[in-house]
Formats: C-alpha cells, structure tokens, sequence
C-alpha cells in the first residue's frame, strides 16, 4: 500500500513495467488496475487491495481519463461504462499476488483475533 514502502521502492515497482513507461515520462499516470468501484470500501481487507501499490499501474494517457489500449487488453477493463472482468484480472500476476496477501492479512487477522 502507498506509504508502507520507501517512495523509491515504489517508483521503481511502478516503472518496472513491460511497456517501458517512467513516471518522468509526458502523458504518463498511475491508475488502478482493479477499479475501485469494484470494492466493498467497507471491507478493511477490500479497502487494503485497494489501495495496494500492486493495484497501480503505470499507464499512457491520450487525455484525462483515457487509458490506452494496452492496458484495456492486457486487463480485460476499459472506462467506467465497460463491464470489467474479475476473472481477467484474478488470473493476471498483480491479481494472483493481491489476492494471496488477502488470504495472508484475513489469516493474521484471526490469528490475532484467537489469541
């Protein structure tokens, strides 16, 4: 999650990606690759994958807002008004890594929950 990690570590998670893309670079953001929308914000453990800096991803944008096509490909999502498509996503490497430190934190949690 931003802020548990040095910033350099997390620039250099970001830019450390297959397209090439600095955060330097012009026309270049961070987006989230599971929309938030797709939470429940309610959930401290859906709240955490959130915000998890393997949930960012460094994309090219045209103009505010605009993804590029790379990204809608390689994710299975688009803009607000496209369905997005969990199993794409659960079955990409951040999707796979995200919900393993799932698993991790609710275990923790009923371990410190037990004792």
């Amino acid at each position: 999650m931003f802020g548990d990690s040095p910033i350099e570590d997390d620039i250099y998670y970001l830019e450390d990606n297959e397209f090439g893309l600095k955060l330097s670079d012009k026309q270049v953001s961070i987006a989230f690759i599971r929309p938030l929308r797709t939470f429940n914000m309610h959930c401290k453990f859906d709240h955490r994958m959130a915000n998890h800096i393997l949930n960012r991803i460094l994309v090219r944008r045209y103009f505010a807002g605009d993804l590029t096509k790379d990204w809608k490909v390689r994710y299975g999502v688009g803009d607000l008004s496209e369905k997005w498509d969990y199993e794409t996503w659960a079955s990409s490497k951040e999707g796979k890594q995200l919900l393993e430190l799932e698993c991790k934190w609710r275990e923790e949690d009923t371990m410190e929950f037990i004792q």
